[in-house]
């Protein structure tokens, strides 16, 4: 079905922070979508290949467009052409994941990480993922300007006021989304 094709692209894409949680082992498309996520974590056991060309096909869900952005394009390349197997601590060596997490542990981490995200100012993050997003697509003049514009319009936020006198009184803040 092409519309599957469009997945990597919409976790990419969406304005909510996108995370890709491997247990286990992430080949294939399941590591174009998980390379598709804004960040990735795995357990100590989790392992990785790209695995198209053993399959005889030429990659899919966008692992040719996100891998090189994560990893440069000598790796990627070389993740691509040569699909041996890796284990998470490589990954994380290479960049492909942010953080590596005890097997027994992972559950609890990676809602830890949820959690913070959670907490964080709604307007502040998902402004830093139009960031991103934009920052792949413009030069960096450009950027710049959007980057500004979007910065002191979150000075303007009842929640950015709340954010710097909670830092000040070393509390946690309470955000409205005003």
């Amino acid at each position: 079905d092409p519309d599957h094709f469009r997945i990597p692209q919409l976790l990419h894409d969406m304005p909510a922070i996108t995370i890709a949680a491997v247990n286990g082992a992430c080949a294939g498309a399941a590591m174009g979508w998980a390379c598709a996520c804004d960040l990735r974590f795995a357990t100590a056991s989790a392992r990785f290949n790209t695995a198209f060309l053993d399959v005889g096909v030429a990659g899919d869900m966008a692992l040719p467009w996100s891998l090189p952005r994560l990893l440069g394009a000598s790796k990627a390349r070389d993740l691509m052409f040569l699909p041996d197997k890796f284990d998470a601590s490589e990954a994380q060596r290479i960049g492909l994941v942010a953080r590596v997490f005890d097997d027994a542990a992972f559950r609890e981490q990676v809602s830890a990480a949820v959690t913070r995200l959670t907490a964080a100012s709604p307007a502040a993050l998902s402004t830093l993922k139009r960031n991103f997003l934009d920052a792949e697509q413009m030069g960096v003049g450009d950027f710049s300007v959007v980057e500004a514009e979007r910065h002191l319009q979150l000075f303007t936020l009842d929640d950015t006021r709340e954010a710097f006198a909670a830092k000040v009184e070393k509390r946690a803040p309470r955000f409205t989304g005003r």
